[in-house]
């Protein structure tokens, strides 16, 4: 087999084999490109970085193993950065299979910035949202205290100072809602009603939908998929899993144009030989 015939008929086992290669070398090799940060990033950094000291945060994370891809670096930056601010925040989902993933990345982030539990930030697990999530959102913002009732060590929030004088979601300084659909429902119930501001962390494909919530200020921030948590920790000058997944995924895009370009190489080849034969 020639070039020509190499170039138009790439053996797929041989392809699988450089994918696999390009995508580990950053595992191997420390590479740090330049990832400058979109609006919609630098937006939700500004948000966090504007909030005064001590001020409550709500987080809420629904992302998990299918979503890990996109999710978890954006999850490791909006805990990073509250954590080196020293910025109190309570988290919770709605997806019951979520908090082994965010208690990880947490509990990393602690244990670097000496943060501790019950005085940086409280835990209130998996509640789940019954019939109708719309409700449960709604009771959330109406009682938080008395909606969550205790944390997901079984704690009565009557017990837990870190709430202090919280009733409803205008006593938080921003909501940040992670996921693969963040909780649109408090853009309704809470960002409409008690001017609370909201960030969200999003899957890429669903991304789409939701730059109209930007424009219309009803979020002040949104990272989106993978690029958008490698944005943000490249923002916080802590390069993590969010810069680690979008460097590989760099590289396997570079391996996938360069086969294109060689396999159209041969292809315009293979035509100008067939040409000549045909002369």
């Amino acid at each position: 087999m020639d070039l020509v015939e190499a170039l138009q008929r790439f053996d797929r086992r041989a392809l699988y084999v450089a994918l696999a290669v390009a995508v580990a070398i950053p595992v191997f090799v420390r590479v740090r490109p330049p990832i400058p940060p979109t609006v919609e990033t630098l937006a939700a950094y500004r948000a966090i970085e504007a909030l005064e000291p001590r001020r409550l945060v709500m987080v809420h994370s629904a992302w998990d193993a299918g979503t890990i891809g996109e999710c978890e670096g954006q999850c490791h930056a909006v805990i990073e950065h509250l954590m080196l601010k020293g910025q109190p925040f309570v988290i919770w989902t709605s997806n019951p299979a979520a908090p082994p993933f965010y208690n990880r990345v947490i509990a990393e982030a602690a244990r670097r910035h000496g943060r501790r539990y019950g005085r940086d930030w409280l835990d209130f697990g998996y509640k789940a949202p019954g019939s109708s999530l719309g409700f449960a959102v709604q009771a959330m913002a109406r009682d938080f205290p008395g909606y969550m009732k205790s944390d997901a060590h079984g704690t009565p929030v009557a017990r837990l100072p870190l709430l202090g004088g919280l009733r409803d979601a205008s006593g938080f300084g921003l909501a940040v809602s992670i996921g693969y659909n963040p909780m649109g429902e408090l853009i309704q119930f809470v960002q409409a009603v008690y001017g609370t501001r909201i960030v969200f962390g999003i899957a890429a494909i669903n991304s789409t939908t939701t730059y109209s919530y930007l424009d219309s200020k009803q979020l002040v921030g949104m990272l989106v998929g993978a690029r958008g948590g490698a944005e943000y920790e490249t923002l916080l000058r802590q390069p993590g899993i969010g810069v680690d997944i979008i460097v590989a995924q760099s590289f396997g895009h570079v391996l996938i144009i360069l086969v294109v370009i060689l396999g159209n190489i041969g292809y315009q080849l293979g035509r100008r030989r067939a040409a000549r034969a045909a002369a």
